[in-house]
């Protein structure tokens, strides 16, 4: 399967699912988010994996993880909001817990890629930490995120009130 883009009534789904979030309205298109939406983010997925997805991790090394297209469905169980559907489609590439994640999403409001590590073990925790405090490494990541600022790019995510104990 080859990515050639997401289908030309993509958006137009999502802005209809954003109008009429019920289970009517996504019968009623459900084949629309299969072709123009799902199928594509697969195929996304699956050009995108060779590249981003490689484990390098000594007996996995070689090996690659398989992207995840997240469920169109909202866990309404303990949420006020009781919208039964997402109103993007959302997709994931990891290396392996820890090893740093890449993230492509669809809605509305566009296209929106993302990457990061959402869970460190202890000892990466630590390594990042010396990584990051010494003067040339630190310097250095400064000036990549302040390049990516200028260029539009939004920085998100938790950030510490303050420095860690040592730092």
């Amino acid at each position: 399967m080859r990515f050639d883009g997401f289908g030309e009534y993509a958006v137009d789904f999502y802005d209809g699912l954003v109008v009429d979030n019920s289970k009517a309205y996504w019968e009623d298109n459900k084949a629309v988010y299969q072709s123009d939406v799902r199928a594509p983010m697969e195929a996304l997925l699956a050009e995108l994996a060779p590249e981003f997805a490689a484990l390098g991790d000594g007996k996995r090394a070689g090996k690659q993880t398989k992207g995840k297209v997240f469920r169109p469905y909202r866990d309404v169980r303990f949420s006020p909001d009781k919208t039964p559907y997402k109103t993007h489609c959302g997709a994931v590439i990891e290396q392996g817990r820890g090893g740093g994640a890449y993230y492509v999403e669809i809605s509305p409001q566009g296209l929106r890629a993302g990457g990061g590590c959402f869970h460190l073990e202890s000892d990466q925790l630590a390594r990042f930490r010396v990584a990051v405090a010494e003067e040339r490494r630190g310097a250095e990541l400064q000036g990549l995120l302040d390049e990516l600022v200028r260029k539009g790019w939004q920085l998100r995510g938790d950030q510490l009130k303050t420095a860690p104990r040592g730092f």
